[in-house]
This record gives structure tokens, C-alpha cells and sequence, in this order.
């Protein structure tokens, strides 16, 4: 049955920010099997570009970026005048690295 006039409710934009090409591929997959719609950056400067342009309602942020930091790349969205601002959520794979 198709029901004239009906809309598809908008989809959740994702913005994936790693520099590693195995993970930002891997989880923009996870996302888009879950229907949202994923777009992907591999540094800083580049998040902050496609985040102006995209608009993501939610930005997965690695912290240990080349070109900007993640925690540079926040404070720069967090200054321009997007309304809504994007959730920002941190991912880091700090954990990972042994501590000298």
C-alpha cells in the first residue's frame, strides 16, 4: 500500500573522525547497517570542514588526530554557529598504548 504524502522521517547523520582507515571504515559500516546516514574524515582539519558542509547531528571524534587534535577539532565546532550543535563524542585508542 503507498500512502500519498507520507515522508520518511529524517535519517541521523553520523560524522566518523580516525585517522586509522580500518576503524573509520569498520564503524561507518556499523552505522550505516543501522540506517544512518555516515560520512567519514581521517584528521582534524578535515573533521571540522565536513562537519561546516555535513552538518552531522553526531561527530564520533578520535582524539589522536594528524593535522588537529580531536580535543582542537571540539573547541573549533563548538565556536561556529551551528544550530543545532553536533554531539560530540570522544573515541580514543589511548588506552591501547603502553606507558613508558
Amino acid at each position: 500500500m503507498v500512502i500519498i504524502g507520507s515522508h520518511e522521517p529524517p535519517k541521523t547523520r553520523v560524522l566518523v573522525v580516525d585517522d586509522n582507515p580500518d576503524t573509520v571504515e569498520s564503524t561507518a559500516m556499523l552505522f550505516q547497517s543501522a540506517r544512518y546516514e555516515t560520512r567519514t574524515a581521517s584528521n582534524g582539519v578535515e573533521a571540522v570542514e565536513r562537519t561546516m558542509i555535513y552538518r552531522p547531528d553526531i561527530v564520533l571524534l578520535d582524539i589522536a588526530l594528524p593535522r588537529q587534535d580531536g580535543y582542537a577539532v571540539a573547541r573549533t565546532i563548538r565556536k561556529q554557529p551551528l544550530s543545532p550543535q553536533p554531539v560530540l563524542i570522544a573515541v580514543t585508542g589511548y588506552a591501547d598504548k603502553p606507558r613508558l
